[in-house]
């Protein structure tokens, strides 16, 4: 069901503005509406299919757990991502005619390199690393998590207005640890670009932000990026 609704970005949004010319060319028509209709779409097969589920997973457990009542919020970021995907491909549609047929074959690609027809906990770690780059990844094995076997997703929320009382010490301390995550995982000799992306682009956050955060404690700018900075770093440790 998850898949589902990428395989309907991947394959109809390329075509959108060709498909609706008569909109394109009234100059009044907001275009950047076109892709909420394919969102919408996707999202209406998505609840249908899930109500389905429910029902199946109601027979085999004679119960739905209380924790699918999150998958609204698992889906959020999910959905944000296909929106922006989606804008992306209708652009992209305009000048590569031939993108239709190659997002369709990369929707199937990532059929099989999700984790939908088994849990990610079965692989060895070289190979959860490689599947976690899939970006229904994550959301497939959180929504499972979630519906089926009644667990809260692994989410992470960084608000930086909760960092703001921080003494100007801990504060210091603490980005020079991030910096330090981050230069040990770009140190680190295994070849990861992916990893060594991610870290350098922590230390370039940190590099901005620290200064302003130690010397500015109030600035949700400093504080946003630090945060960003330490999580990208914690990331990079997949290396």
């Amino acid at each position: 069901i998850i898949h589902g609704m990428i395989a309907d970005i991947l394959t109809r949004s390329p075509g959108l503005m060709l498909e609706n010319v008569n909109f394109v060319k009234k100059v009044i028509f907001p275009l950047e509406v076109l892709p909420w209709v394919v969102i919408l779409s996707a999202l209406f097969n998505f609840f249908i299919g899930f109500c389905l589920l429910l029902g199946v997973i109601y027979i085999e457990l004679d119960y739905i757990p209380v924790t699918t009542l999150l998958i609204p919020i698992i889906l959020a970021p999910y959905v944000l991502m296909l929106l922006g995907l989606s804008w992306t491909l209708a652009a992209l549609g305009v000048y590569v005619r031939d993108i239709q047929q190659l997002s369709g074959t990369l929707a199937t690609l990532l059929l099989f390199l999700s984790p939908v027809f088994y849990s990610i906990n079965i692989l060895p770690d070289t190979l959860q690393r490689l599947i976690l780059i899939n970006p229904i990844a994550v959301i497939v094995e959180a929504s499972r998590s979630a519906v089926i076997y009644g667990e809260h997703p692994d989410y992470a929320i960084l608000d930086a207005s909760l960092t703001t009382s921080l003494p100007t010490f801990i504060s210091a301390s603490t980005g020079i640890d991030a910096m330090v995550h981050a230069i040990e995982a770009y140190c680190v000799p295994d070849y990861h670009p992916m990893c060594d992306g991610i870290a350098l682009e922590a230390l370039e956050l940190i590099g901005r932000w620290l200064p302003t955060a130690v010397a500015i404690p109030d600035s949700m700018m400093a504080r946003g990026g630090m945060q960003i900075a330490a999580c990208l770093a914690g990331i990079s440790f997949l290396k």
